[in-house]
């Protein structure tokens, strides 16, 4: 689907029942949606997923009742989904944030998914852009009857699409934390390092001299890790090219100027090609997006990155 336009609603459920959020390994379906006053499921409520490599699947029953003893609360609206995973909080837990300004209900519910539901200090940044406190976060624990509910439509479906109203909540996000930051030079030439990742970095063993060799060619070379949220968004929002592996630090290019350059480095998760939702966040920023395959050393040593190969490619594009 791409980017999309066009009307995003707003449900507003009478009597509504929540269900508790739950997980079914064996069939990668998560459970935990909203169901009217009838028992009938409110199709807004349900994650936009297990589309082009998701790997869960949305599997809510189409009708559900209350039994009786689930918690009640008089009213709030319903956000989707609580991530506690960067890439993921940036793309689907935002995706109702665009209804914020327009509704009154200071109570915002969340359901958690597979990596947990925690408000990590890197998230409040977001969330204060957005008029969000943290007194006003609640993860739901269990089944849970709400009098009156808003249920916003997403501005995201998994590797599907982006709504254009996606992009007015990064901006506003990138106009107040990028301002947060502390005042200091900007670099036009950036690249994303994953070196210093506790985890294996994809099979690259030779990340720490990639990172010197970028370095050399003139990018300066950072590590989101060591940074705060409001220095990395002002890195983005003054980056003329962005360059890394793929993943979701690159998805920050929603961050950057129309008009600016992403180089994606392919990885041995994608060698060839970009990720569905890079794509979706370049095209909603009107940024460039550039994919170098892959390319290994020979064996045996072909865990490693072929540094001369790949920066020649990384200057091409870099100076076209």
């Amino acid at each position: 689907m791409g980017i999309v336009d066009g009307p995003l609603n707003v449900a507003v459920v009478r009597d509504a029942l929540i269900s508790a959020f739950e997980y079914d390994r064996s069939t990668t379906e998560v459970r935990g949606a909203v169901y009217d006053g009838n028992g009938d499921l409110v199709p807004a409520s349900m994650r936009l997923s297990g589309a082009h490599g998701d790997r869960v699947q949305a599997g809510d029953p189409e009708k559900k009742t209350a039994v009786g003893t689930e918690k009640t609360i008089p009213g709030a609206i319903y956000m989707g989904h609580l991530m506690d995973h960067y890439g993921h909080f940036l793309m689907e837990t935002v995706s109702t944030f665009w209804a914020i300004p327009y509704l009154q209900e200071q109570r915002l519910l969340f359901h958690p998914f597979l990596f947990g539901a925690s408000t990590k200090p890197w998230m409040k940044p977001f969330f204060a852009s957005n008029g969000i406190s943290s007194n006003m976060i609640q993860v739901i624990d269990g089944d849970l009857f709400v009098g009156h509910l808003l249920v916003p439509d997403r501005s995201y479906g998994v590797n599907t699409f982006l709504h254009v109203r996606q992009a007015d909540v990064y901006r506003a996000m990138k106009s107040m934390i990028a301002q947060a930051a502390v005042p200091g030079g900007v670099e036009r030439r950036v690249f994303v390092s994953r070196s210093r990742l506790s985890k294996n970095v994809r099979g690259v063993s030779n990340a720490a001299e990639f990172d010197q060799a970028m370095k050399l060619s003139g990018f300066a070379v950072i590590f989101p890790e060591t940074m705060t949220i409001e220095e990395q968004v002002k890195v983005y929002a003054s980056a003329d090219i962005l360059c890394g592996f793929a993943g979701s630090a690159l998805h920050n290019c929603v961050f950057m100027e129309s008009g600016s350059h992403l180089i994606e480095l392919g990885d041995a998760r994608t060698p060839t090609f970009s990720l569905r939702t890079q794509r979706l966040c370049s095209e909603l920023a009107s940024v460039r997006l550039s994919h170098i395959d892959y390319r290994s050393m020979p064996a045996p040593r072909d865990d490693e990155i072929d540094i001369e190969w790949t920066l020649s490619q990384i200057k091409d594009l870099a100076n076209s």
